[in-house]
């Protein structure tokens, strides 16, 4: 009699063990709210590995490449950090009415030497040198360095970021503004890209 009290005795302390610690195990267990969804694994990145580059908005950036010995982009903040210019012309607006406008930006000039071209002269005594400027529409337009440098025609051909004193009304940081084209034909808006060449010998 008194072996079998002990049993029974035994079987319900070690009953009363599993049920404590099922009861500790659901207390250190956080439980999901109803209908969230898990949260998944979070592994670390292989170390040496880069993360992905988010790719420039179409128009953000202007790239100086071909025969250079420093290619270079440029973004908005790195031509505001540039020497300032300014040009006033008068111009044929694109509701056909001419004004006189006021572009303010960074000499063509200026953004070429930050590239450094490889021609002989650089930017200032080069004669048959020229940089082909593309927008973002697919328009372009060829400048012979003659065109900007001071022992020659010495124009203030402008990238300009702003008109009036206000951002440009265009897609893009800048816009080729060249003096003395009243019909804009030269003027290239939203530009994306300058390559740098030269005349095959």
């Amino acid at each position: 009699m008194r072996l079998r009290s002990l049993r029974t005795m035994f079987i319900v302390v070690a009953a009363v063990c599993v049920i404590a610690g099922f009861r500790a195990v659901e207390r250190a267990t956080p439980t999901a709210a109803y209908g969230a969804e898990p949260t998944p694994a979070v592994s670390a990145a292989p170390l040496g590995t880069q993360p992905t580059a988010i790719p420039a908005a179409p128009g953000s950036i202007i790239q100086v490449v071909g025969d250079v010995a420093l290619p270079r982009v440029f973004g908005l903040k790195d031509l505001q950090q540039m020497r300032r210019s300014s040009v006033t012309i008068g111009v044929d607006d694109p509701d056909g009415k001419k004004r006189v406008h006021t572009f303010t930006g960074v000499l063509l000039r200026d953004v070429l030497s930050a590239a450094k071209p490889t021609t002989s002269g650089g930017t200032d005594t080069a004669a048959r040198e020229y940089a082909v400027v593309l927008g973002l529409d697919g328009s372009s337009a060829t400048v012979s360095f003659p065109e900007f440098e001071p022992v020659f025609n010495g124009k203030q051909i402008l990238v300009a970021y702003l008109i009036d004193g206000a951002p440009l009304p265009i897609r893009g940081i800048a816009e080729l503004v060249v003096p003395e084209d009243a019909t804009r034909g030269h003027f290239i808006p939203s530009i994306t890209r300058i390559e740098v060449g030269s005349p095959a010998p």
